[in-house]
């Protein structure tokens, strides 16, 4: 999350709950588990500067749309007032 909210782009292995916020090719690339994948992706975006840029500048933008602290506040409370009424 650090790095979306400051517009770097997130390299990230397609593992876990890594794709619940990284969206390959949206914000960032996931890759397989597997250096050919990982090498692959490298070059793909060291290779596209137009592409890198919108990677960026989504990566600015989910940050601002999931992860901000008016977000996350607006949420928990969602959350506790559903559990609690």
């Amino acid at each position: 999350m650090e790095a979306l909210s400051t517009g770097v782009p997130v390299l990230a292995s397609n593992a876990g709950g890594i794709p619940e916020i990284i969206k390959d090719g949206y914000n960032g690339l996931l890759f397989e588990n597997n250096k050919e994948s990982l090498l692959s992706k490298l070059k793909f975006i060291l290779h596209d500067n137009d592409y890198y840029s919108n990677l960026k500048i989504n990566s600015l933008k989910s940050f601002d749309n999931h992860f901000t602290s008016a977000r996350l506040a607006r949420d928990y409370f969602k959350l506790h007032k559903r559990k609690y009424q």
